[in-house]
């Protein structure tokens, strides 16, 4: 009698980086060694004019290479990793990013703890009060200290969350499509179990780029996210302005001084030349919200608008302004 284990899907989109994510799919294959799990890696590529033997080192290194030709954007290369779990019937989903180096013996590590994983989902990270918990809103409590919402940091079990994929895509232009999956879990099922693995045994997230320059790339990349997280609020929670208003005061009392560091960034394309494109539409979507969303909101955010943060940038370490949502993916 035949019977099929159940499946781990890794999948890992990538860009310019794309030898990074050759290198993470070699280092996994060859330590991820189980005869109760099936590893599939699949490598996404996106906007990039591949030569013969880039496409080859990609093959080699993978179980499947996917090419897109066109540029799809971060966000939505990044989100298809959902709709490829669900045709590929995989058990689990990890999206890994390229950029996050997979420490000496990661592999096996994810192993194990996929194989003993007993909860509805496995979050990497660092230790939060325990290495298991329970999660009844992404936007509060324990959502607001596990990195839920970030690529690399969350290994999904499919029949948990399958249903609540596809949202993944619809969201994925807020930058928060991560997240949107395991808030619209929650909406259905009310709690969700994780246990949690010290990210330090799995990969290092440390910038490889100057201070300045980390905070100049963050700035660009990924103020599309730090407005498009009130802007999810807004979106997921339309029927409960209550919950709505209070998530969204959460988030301005922690970000207020924020607003007018993104705000006043510029275009990732800008840098190449195409001035014209620009995923910025979160920003003037996000403001109403955010502007109605308490008595006090306004004053937050138009004082958000003096450079507070340009100014702390040249004292805080990278690695602090980092912890901050909204500077980092």
């Amino acid at each position: 009698m035949s019977f099929s284990v159940p499946k781990v899907l890794v999948y890992i989109p990538t860009y310019l980086d794309h030898h990074l994510a050759a290198n993470q799919a070699r280092a996994l294959r060859a330590e991820f060694k189980s005869v109760k799990l099936s590893l599939w890696v699949v490598i996404s590529v996106n906007g990039v004019n591949l030569s013969t033997t880039e496409i080859q080192n990609l093959e080699d290194s993978c179980d499947r290479l996917v090419i897109f030709n066109e540029n799809l954007g971060g966000d939505t290369n990044i989100n298809l990793g959902f709709l490829l779990a669900l045709r590929e019937n995989a058990n689990f989903l990890w999206i890994l990013s390229a950029n996050d180096n997979l420490v000496k013996g990661a592999g096996h590590e994810m192993q194990l703890a996929i194989e003993n994983l007993t909860l509805d989902f496995l979050i990497i990270g660092k230790p939060y009060k325990g290495l298991s918990g329970s999660l009844t809103n992404a936007f509060s409590g324990d959502g607001l200290s596990l990195p839920l919402g970030l690529i690399s940091a969350v290994i999904y079990r499919t029949e948990v969350f399958k249903e609540a994929f596809a949202n993944s895509l619809k969201f994925a232009w807020t930058g928060w499509g991560q997240l949107s999956v395991i808030q619209s879990t929650l909406f259905d099922r009310k709690v969700l179990k994780y246990e949690l693995i010290d990210e330090m045994s799995i990969y290092e997230r440390t910038p490889k780029a100057s201070k300045s320059e980390q905070l100049k790339k963050n700035r660009s990349n990924y103020r599309h996210s730090f407005f498009g997280y009130p802007l999810l609020i807004s979106l997921l929670f339309e029927g409960d302005k209550k919950s709505r208003n209070k998530l969204i005061q959460k988030w301005l009392r922690v970000n207020w001084y924020k607003i007018g560091y993104f705000k006043n960034g510029h275009s990732p394309y800008q840098d190449q030349g195409h001035t014209a494109k620009d995923a910025f539409w979160t920003g003037p979507l996000a403001k109403p919200y955010i502007l109605k969303s308490g008595l006090t909101s306004p004053i937050l955010y138009f004082f958000g608008l003096l450079p507070f943060l340009a100014i702390s940038q040249r004292f805080l370490p990278t690695t602090k302004l980092q912890k901050l949502k909204g500077l980092s993916q």
